[in-house]
């Protein structure tokens, strides 16, 4: 099978994989040709000949092969779709002349007839707004094919009326893919009006799909359905980086005033916290993901708010996150609770009394979550809760006693400590987890 049109953009290489659009068919390219003759490679703007081996003439209903209309392109610049976002324009040229095509109105729903390339496709316009494309007017549309076309943002198209003998208006595709469900939707109009502005400006693509989506990844996908290059892609993305109109994140790229405006938002939810509930380390992640979640373009984009506010000015602490500037302390309702509890404890560091001794209310209760939560206190377990600075001292003493005399029991080691088991069975069990010592049998050595 031999295909013949115009070559638009990029090349065509003998020996190399194009894909036939619009059902995305693989073929190889046996031969590459030019006005005849035989070429290694072909460039834009240049009439080819392409010899697609595999490849039967299509007929009927068949998606197999190649018919009149088709696109030859390479992978990786997007799909084929049944719908396309597009600016339609209707010329004055002939208005007022008996029979003119300019004297008859695009009307809301109309079936017509979409010339794109060498393809003719019957399809039906739905305009945005309601009223009719008038001589001279300017409308966004949907237009709904009755089979899949292929494009690419910036193409320009001709509507001619169902019966074929006028032409109705021009157009240029401004989503070739448009989203699921977006007809008629208020962000979609706003995208759509934007990239009318200037279809084929790469500043204006890269623009309206920050505002629209507010994230994307900057990858070789990056505006890859549309007639930019990736050197036209990366040079709008530097500029727009540049004013300020973009925030880069590992491979994301983010709408800079949609994501600022998160930041803060998540920024705001965790000082809002500190400043009401000061004796909490910080504001539980699960509760700042729903919190923001209504903000965030995708919720797998959560993690990444983290890493950004930890990179500016917050931090986590264990399963939350809390300003670097914050330091827990208890209420002043609290604060004698918790000056009762130090006392408690600091009596006698590695026999101190039974957590349910301690917590004796709702004050001594609450001030005492505070100390473990904020790391001024060790849980052993449920019956034994030491300070911090009790727990450090002992690892101390437990570890120059195995280096001095070797492996020891546990009953060696609660003499060197001056312990109950109540005590120092949960200890040396947090020991063993946290990597201090290593139980070899009734023996405990150093890790």
């Amino acid at each position: 099978t031999v295909v013949t049109g115009t070559l638009n953009g990029g090349q065509f290489e003998k020996g190399s994989t194009a894909l036939v659009q619009p059902y995305a068919q693989k073929a190889s390219l046996r031969n590459v040709q030019s006005h005849s003759e035989n070429r290694d490679a072909v460039l834009p703007g240049t009439r080819t000949a392409l010899n697609l081996p595999e490849l039967p003439v299509r007929k009927g209903r068949s998606r197999e092969g190649v018919r009149r209309g088709d696109v030859v392109t390479v992978g990786g610049l997007g799909e084929s779709s049944r719908s396309l976002h597009v600016v339609l324009e209707k010329s004055v040229r002939g208005a007022g002349t008996k029979g003119g095509a300019a004297d008859r109105p695009v009307k809301h729903a109309q079936r017509v007839r979409l010339h794109h390339g060498s393809a003719s496709v019957a399809a039906r316009v739905m305009f945005f707004e309601n009223g009719e494309l008038e001589a001279g007017g300017r409308m966004i549309a949907e237009l709904r094919l009755e089979e899949p076309l292929f494009s690419l943002a910036g193409d320009r198209f001709v509507l001619r009326d169902w019966s074929k003998r006028f032409t109705l208006c021009g157009g240029s595709v401004l989503d070739p893919s448009p989203p699921e469900g977006s007809y008629r939707t208020a962000t979609q109009k706003a995208f759509l009006d934007a990239r009318a502005a200037d279809p084929l400006g790469s500043a204006c693509l890269l623009r309206s799909l920050l505002v629209r989506d507010q994230a994307v990844v900057g990858d070789a996908s990056l505006l890859a359905q549309t007639q930019l290059s990736a050197e036209e892609v990366e040079q709008a993305v530097s500029a727009a980086e540049s004013a300020g109109e973009l925030i880069k994140i590992g491979s994301r790229l983010f709408d800079a005033g949609a994501w600022k405006a998160l930041a803060a938002e998540a920024g705001a939810k965790i000082d809002a916290l500190h400043a009401s509930n000061p004796e909490l380390p910080g504001l539980p992640l699960n509760d700042l993901r729903n919190a923001v979640k209504s903000m965030l373009p995708e919720a797998k984009l959560f993690d990444v708010l983290v890493e950004h506010l930890c990179e500016n000015g917050y931090a986590r602490a264990g399963t939350a996150i809390r300003s670097q500037k914050h330091a827990p302390q208890l209420p002043p309702n609290l604060k004698a609770a918790g000056e009762a509890l130090r006392k408690a404890l600091a009596a006698n560091p590695l026999e101190p009394p039974n957590p349910k001794d301690l917590a004796t209310g709702p004050d001594t209760s609450t001030a005492l979550k505070f100390l473990i939560e904020t790391g001024e206190a060790v849980q052993l377990s449920d019956k034994a809760i030491i300070l911090a600075s009790a727990y450090d001292d002992a690892r101390r003493r437990v570890a120059a006693h195995i280096e001095a005399n070797g492996p020891a029991t546990a009953a060696a080691l609660r003499d060197v400590l001056g312990t109950t088991r109540r005590i120092l069975i949960p200890l040396l069990e947090m020991f063993d987890r946290n990597g201090v010592t290593a139980r070899r049998g009734d023996l405990r050595v150093l890790r």
